[in-house]
């Protein structure tokens, strides 16, 4: 994906694959709008929703860098697994 300049086709993976395991445990539609989908997660656990609404829109972002990739995965990653441990 990286020499086939596939940022954006990893980047919606990302985002798809982050709503889905954020929103299992607790039964949320992973296709509801972003906004709706940080206030239905925030009534289920703690969440802290301009974190995730910025994380979300990192990741729908076009025409990213290398960096701002990795970055982005990471910290999708990262919260990803914060909620799976949590509960």
């Amino acid at each position: 994906f990286q020499r086939g300049g596939k940022r954006d086709y990893i980047l919606s993976h990302y985002y798809s694959a982050l709503k889905r395991r954020l929103a299992h445990k607790d039964g949320i539609n992973p296709q509801l709008d972003d906004r709706e989908f940080a206030r239905e997660l925030a009534r289920a656990r703690e969440v802290n929703e301009p974190e995730l609404l910025a994380l979300l829109a990192r990741l729908r972002a076009a025409n990213p860098s290398e960096a701002e990739l990795v970055r982005a995965v990471s910290q999708a990653d990262a919260m990803a697994e914060a909620f799976a441990r949590r509960r």
